[in-house]
């Protein structure tokens, strides 16, 4: 618009700023855009923005700041029932608890791993003595594979789980009201960000994932 269009319509200049959210399988990030927008005043009294303006730089740091802490404390995890908790018919259980506590599923299948499935995804305690046993075991029947999202993800759903043995877990926990010994626990949860990249990657690809 030209200068002189701009000074007949006494035009302001407005800042909106948009929040971007940039999502691929295993990254969150967030970037902050400034667009710069003219808006004629005479005619603008009855426009309702779709985003809220910031009147000064401080008020947008800081909401961006908060927002940034948000994104950051959102992880993705993955969540396995076992043959053990899918031949007895907990998969709604399991699935009940992670929505209970606000661990949203994104994605989720069943699947019967091969043995040679198994030793890829067990590839980490190849050396253990428990390896064989463990591999034999998962891939013995069908598994429900689940993507789950949420505040800190990774550490919520290790709590909800359990510790490994059974015995040793917190009342109230899947594995201390359903396991049956060490091995048939029940549920398998990634233990850290890195591995749960893998583990997600190792089942599902970026399509089958829906936030």
């Amino acid at each position: 618009m030209p200068p002189a269009c701009l000074r007949a319509c006494s035009a302001r200049l407005e800042k909106f700023f948009f929040v971007i959210v940039l999502r691929t399988p295993h990254l969150l990030c967030c970037r902050t855009l400034e667009v710069q927008k003219y808006v004629c005043a005479p005619d603008a009294s009855h426009l309702r923005h779709p985003v809220t303006a910031y009147s000064n730089d401080t008020a947008r740091r800081q909401d961006g700041g908060r927002l940034m802490k948000r994104m950051n404390m959102m992880d993705r995890t993955l969540s396995i029932v076992k043959p053990d908790g899918v031949a007895r018919g907990l998969i709604g259980e399991v699935a009940r608890r992670l929505e209970k506590n606000a661990l949203k599923i994104v994605a989720m299948k069943m699947i019967h791993m091969t043995k040679s499935q198994a030793c890829g995804f067990y590839a980490v305690h190849r050396e253990r003595p428990f390896f064989d046993s463990l591999t034999d075991f998962m891939s013995s029947g069908p598994c429900v594979v689940m993507v789950l999202e949420g505040e800190n993800a990774i550490a919520r759903y290790r709590e909800l789980m359990g510790a490994t043995n059974y015995k040793e877990a917190a009342e109230g926990t899947i594995r201390r009201e359903f396991a049956t010994d060490i091995e048939k626990n029940v549920v398998h949860g990634s233990d850290a960000p890195d591995t749960a990249a893998f583990e997600i990657g190792y089942f599902f690809n970026r399509l089958e994932i829906v936030s």
